[in-house]
């Protein structure tokens, strides 16, 4: 979580950034992310221990909510003026690609539709 956090807020931080370009610079990476081997084999690891563990999927749950939170604090500094509701959809959406990559592409990197354009339509 500590690492997720500290890379939240060098890509959410910058003020010299323009308008839209943190938000896509964290789409890109929470997508490259998803495919590391280390944390396709972690989380779903962590999904399967989660179905017969109270402690684990409640410790799943609390992360992920905690990294949306995390993140949405940091997109309202960034943009203010942004509707609340449209931001905690947005990191919903955000969060299902991320963990949808691990599903789809984690263990099987050749699709019909390749990573690198699915990607860029995100």
């Amino acid at each position: 979580m500590t690492r997720y956090l500290s890379q939240f807020e060098v890509l959410l931080g910058d003020s010299s950034m323009p308008p839209g370009k943190a938000l896509e610079r964290l789409v890109q990476w929470l997508l490259v992310d998803a495919l590391v081997d280390e944390n396709v084999r972690i989380f779903r690891e962590l999904w399967v221990l989660s179905l017969h563990d109270a402690t684990v999927r409640r410790a799943i749950d609390d992360l992920y909510d905690e990294l949306m939170d995390c993140v949405d604090q940091r997109i309202r500094r960034s943009y203010p003026d942004a509707d609340e509701t449209s931001i905690r959809e947005l990191l919903q959406v955000l969060a299902l690609m991320s963990e949808g990559s691990i599903v789809l592409y984690g263990t099987r990197r050749k699709r019909a539709v390749p990573y690198e354009r699915v990607t860029s339509l995100a």
